[in-house]
């Protein structure tokens, strides 16, 4: 049989569906309507991902704020060196987790601990994330 085996099925295929007038149809038909419902299901994912996104960046409280470090801060390993009077905006927080831009700093953005922003400027430890 060798490379014959896929056009002997799709042959007897055809033929099942009556030949080539009545089989392109239904192909083509298929494929389409496969097309569409994949395309709806994506739409509506993103749709969804979209709006709970935009609800949690906009309940956070955090987000956007600009604070003045009044301590300083050398974070050897991640390469962020912070010095008293610096300002940085907070990006997004995720948990403890929190991305800042040091302002005037070309080398933005970063990830730190909320706990190391506590200790070296005001940002609030006991804030919940997502809070107004």
């Amino acid at each position: 049989m060798g490379n014959l085996g896929y056009y002997q099925d799709i042959t007897k295929l055809i033929k099942a569906l009556g030949g080539p007038k009545v089989a392109i149809p239904v192909i083509l038909g298929s494929g389409y309507a496969v097309i569409r419902v994949g395309e709806a299901g994506v739409k509506k994912a993103y749709k969804v991902s979209s709006a709970v996104i935009r609800r949690w960046k906009a309940t956070d409280s955090i987000v956007g704020r600009v604070f003045t470090v009044h301590s300083d801060s050398d974070d050897s390993g991640g390469g962020l060196t912070l010095r008293e009077g610096d300002e940085i905006q907070i990006l997004e927080r995720h948990g403890e987790a929190v991305q800042i831009v040091v302002l005037g700093n070309a080398d933005n953005p970063y990830w730190v601990s909320a706990g190391l922003l506590a200790s070296i400027c005001d940002f609030p430890d006991d804030i919940e994330e997502g809070a107004d």
